[in-house]
């Protein structure tokens, strides 16, 4: 299944780090389920510090040629994308899936090229995406289940996926940008068209006072509500699964009440990555973010976290298709579901909670 090739001539490991400095391409076969479930073994990631001892290694110079890595892939180099990751002790893979017959190149630590694990994170790209979007999963370890979710809307045709290479209490990789990550977030979000991003986190309803029935909550980071997540929020509630966004609006608001009803969009605030730096990044440049947590009832019920998932999927889809991407957006989102519909559900809510 994992079959191993270099094109030209042998791959070598040189330098006094051991980094390696392949000439070719990995070629490997498989299932992108199988693929996902390896890069988030311990293999591939850094577990909680309690289990794994292995440090976090700060990245250094290896930003730069990670993120020209990244770039050369984005625009079909795979030749010099591999030679680039070589010097950080990186490989590109040529992944095939036998199930779906889909192709997808991969950007990961090359476990022979390197002493020991630095956590640095793995990143599948798309060749022939449907829609436009990246999908990242910083959180695979402390957020339970995240990256097989966002594998499925990543598998259901967005460009590309990103997973963190460590726990977040090793490295919360959405606080700082000096991480290979970002970079490669920054390089494959921008260039001449801007991509959406989706950010897929976890929370525990339990733990907040929230709506009784929430199972999602989403939010840009900057306070509004954009016409993607009002895209969201609309397909998500009529395929039963309750969301609310975090906003700083007027909580009697047109828009606020169309997405929380009589919920504060305040309320929220708990899960509102106000400081996440990908999406901060997202926003300066003009690309929409979307951070989406998922209550854990969900991620862990394997059934209804794939029917979230291709719910996700179909949304973005209408959002960034790769045909529609150029037409603008700005257009007002018709709602199929009426409104009152969305105001008794959520007073339904507000009342079993007292008020």
């Amino acid at each position: 299944m994992w079959t191993k090739l270099c094109a030209g001539i042998a791959c070598l490991v040189g330098g006094a780090a051991g980094i390696a400095s392949a000439q070719g391409v990995v070629e490997e076969t498989g299932t992108l389920p199988a693929l996902v479930e390896r890069l988030t073994s311990k293999d591939y990631l850094l577990r909680h510090p309690e289990e794994d001892s292995r440090p976090y290694v700060a990245p250094g110079d290896a930003l730069r040629l990670a993120r020209r890595a990244a770039a050369l892939m984005a625009v079909g180099e795979l030749h010099q994308a591999a030679v680039t990751a070589a010097q950080i002790g990186y490989e590109l893979v040529d992944f095939y899936d036998t199930g779906s017959r889909s192709r997808y190149y991969v950007l990961r630590e090359d476990l022979s090229a390197v002493d020991q694990l630095r956590g640095w994170g793995a990143y599948l790209l798309n060749p022939e995406p449907k829609f436009n979007a990246l999908v990242e999963a910083p959180h695979p370890l402390g957020d339970s289940e995240t990256a097989p979710l966002a594998a499925k809307v990543f598998e259901s045709g967005a460009r590309g996926l990103l997973i963190a290479g460590a726990h977040r209490k090793k490295a919360d990789l959405p606080d700082f940008v000096e991480s290979v990550f970002h970079q490669v977030h920054s390089a494959w979000m921008g260039g001449q068209t801007l991509l959406p991003v989706l950010q897929v986190h976890g929370f525990a309803a339990h733990k907040h006072d929230f709506p009784a029935d929430a199972q999602l909550i989403l939010s840009t980071g900057g306070g509004g509500v954009t016409k993607e997540l009002l895209k969201l929020d609309e397909r998500l509630d009529q395929n039963g699964f309750p969301s609310y966004v975090y906003n700083t609006l007027d909580p009697t608001s047109k828009r606020n009440r169309r997405v929380n009803g009589d919920s504060p969009g305040d309320r929220f605030r708990s899960l509102a990555a106000t400081k996440n730096v990908q999406g901060q990044h997202s926003r300066k440049e003009g690309a929409a973010f979307m951070h989406l947590e998922f209550d854990y009832n969900l991620r862990h019920d394997p059934q209804r976290r794939e029917q979230a998932a291709a719910v996700v999927a179909s949304a973005m889809l209408e959002i960034a298709s790769v045909e529609s991407f150029n037409a603008p957006l700005d257009r007002p989102t018709p709602i199929t579901v009426a409104r009152s519909n969305k105001n008794g559900r959520n007073d339904g809510k507000n009342a079993r909670r007292g008020g």
